[in-house]
């Protein structure tokens, strides 16, 4: 999944992840150094706590006013909350309690306190900690006091701690996704004007050019080796389509030649086999010739010199034209048609290049349909274009191949070798249809049919 991504989402889900990671890492490290600061604190506020008790018994002891609970009880616990404390003697007997928490504190509680030093107390093991001291005063006679503080301060510190990073570590990656995406489409912009106007350049289209930031970094240099790139291929693509034009032309002379001498040596034979074979050479020369012709056409087109001569046309009738020259060749393979027009239907249109188009979609229909079928053919007037559907049952067009059949010299495998053709027509007839703002598509079923459809628009500005 992460390999299918975009480039600028891996960056940001990459960084999203690290960036993460180290502000989970921080929190954790921060909670345990609050933690151990705030229970320091407590742990230093308890120990001011008893050596002020401490310092009381001493001078109490030795004034002979021990135990003088009244001024113990008066000693407050700087900082603390609900501070309490105990005081025992050598043999754990209570000579000065205050508060009643420490009242349950039994003998081996103490014992464990006095190994320990500090210890946790209450319903749960750290709602309050206890430490204790020794009071030596120099006599086999000692004292212990054993002070105690509830941990509600440090808890509320280490909970609101927690949840100050609970809600600011989703904050914080929330704010880095968002302003690493914001950079990364920022730092992307270039590069997807690259990929749009690239998306724009086709073989057809090899003038326009990426535009070129001017800052001097890698961007830079990826679209100044794109655009000489696609200027190689402008003068590869210019040098073809003049070559093949050129040669168009050239070769339209001498088989116009060729063609007007067979024609002349008929003529003059009577041998019916020498006749028939002439026959064959002249019929190639005219093969030669449309597909002369055709490269023309083609070069012209794609290299836009084109002037569309555009009016006010009958498209339907220009398609039934188109259909009548095929009457022959249709009744020959026993083909019946099939005519839907609803209306007269008007456009403004070239007609010369229109009927160039029919005559190449109408001659596949029936160069490939099977004998004794129909060809379909349906013109619908929509609201501001009109569709023509022509639609044979015939050889199939295998799916993967459709990609390609508006290619020029592009065959099918089915009919390579079988019928006669160029591979340009379908070429030649897309273009047209281009230059009238138009859209030809083509579909074939297995097993049903082939259908072409044309999309034009009424009204062409003339």
């Amino acid at each position: 999944m992460f390999a299918k991504m975009e480039i600028r989402k891996k960056i940001v889900l990459s960084y999203t992840l690290v960036f993460g990671f180290l502000l989970v890492a921080i929190a954790l490290a921060s909670m345990y150094d609050i933690e151990r600061e705030q229970m320091r604190l407590v742990e230093m506020q308890l120990t001011a706590y008893s050596d002020k008790l401490k310092s009381e018994i001493m001078r109490q002891i030795y004034e002979g006013t021990f135990p003088d609970q009244h001024k113990l009880f008066e000693i407050k616990g700087e900082g603390l909350i609900d501070p309490q404390f105990k005081i025992v003697d050598d043999k754990l007997n209570t000579a000065v309690q205050y508060k009643k928490l420490l009242s349950s504190f039994s003998a081996e509680q103490i014992k464990t306190l006095l190994k320990e030093k500090w210890i946790g107390i209450g319903k749960e093991s750290s709602s309050y900690y206890c430490n204790i001291i020794p009071v030596e005063l120099g006599t086999p006679k000692k004292y212990y006091v054993i002070t105690s503080a509830s941990l509600a301060g440090y808890k509320r510190q280490v909970h609101f701690h927690f949840f100050f990073f609970l809600i600011a570590v989703p904050l914080a990656l929330f704010l880095a996704t968002a302003a690493a995406y914001y950079i990364s489409r920022i730092s992307f912009k270039p590069i997807t004007r690259m990929i749009d106007t690239a998306k724009q350049i086709s073989a057809k289209d090899l003038h326009k050019r990426i535009e070129v930031s001017e800052a001097k970094d890698e961007i830079r240099e990826l679209g100044e080796t794109l655009n000489g790139m696609i200027e190689r291929l402008e003068s590869s693509f210019e040098s073809q389509k003049r070559f093949i034009a050129d040669a168009s032309h050239e070769i339209k002379t001498p088989l116009t030649i060729i063609h007007a001498n067979l024609e002349l040596i008929q003529e003059k034979i009577s041998d019916q086999e020498t006749l028939h074979e002439i026959d064959q050479i002249i019929k190639e020369v005219d093969r030669l010739n449309n597909l002369s012709n055709s490269l023309l056409k083609l070069a012209k087109l794609e290299a836009g010199n084109v002037i569309l001569k555009v009016k006010m046309i009958r498209l339907d009738e220009i398609i039934l034209e188109v259909v009548q020259s095929f009457q022959k060749i249709s009744s020959e393979k026993q083909l019946s048609w099939n005519l839907q027009v609803d209306e007269p239907i008007e456009i403004t249109a070239d007609e010369e290049l229109l009927k160039s188009v029919f005559s190449n979609v109408i001659d596949n229909a029936v160069k490939y349909s099977f004998p004794n079928t129909t060809v379909q053919i349906s013109i619908k007037k929509l609201k501001t274009e009109i569709t023509v559907k022509i639609v044979d049952k015939g050889i199939i067009i295998e799916q993967e191949e459709i990609d390609h059949i508006f290619k020029r010299f592009y065959r099918s495998n089915e009919i390579r070798g079988q019928i006669q053709g160029s591979g340009l027509g379908l070429s030649i007839a897309e273009n047209i249809i281009k230059l009238h703002k138009g859209i030809m598509i083509l579909r074939s079923e297995k097993d049903k049919q082939t259908e072409v459809e044309i999309t034009l628009p009424i009204k062409l500005p003339i």
